[in-house]
């Protein structure tokens, strides 16, 4: 298994093609944050998902390139 599913196993965010829930009422493919999972991974970095008090947040760290 490759890909953001298999980086990201457990975080359904990820997935391709994933539109949640709210899937009737909100625009887009389903595509977004599987692209972002794999633009992090191609280049060292990672995805990932945090609960904060207001609702969840995805986040991404890319590893600093040195000049």
């Amino acid at each position: 298994m490759c890909g953001p599913t298999a980086l990201f196993a457990g975080f359904a965010v990820f997935d391709l093609f994933n539109r949640g829930d709210a899937y009737e009422t909100v625009p887009g493919a389903g595509i977004g944050l599987a692209i972002v999972a794999q633009f992090a991974a191609t280049h060292g970095g990672r995805a990932w998902v945090e609960d904060t008090p207001s609702g969840g947040a995805s986040l991404v760290e890319l590893p600093l390139r040195q000049r």
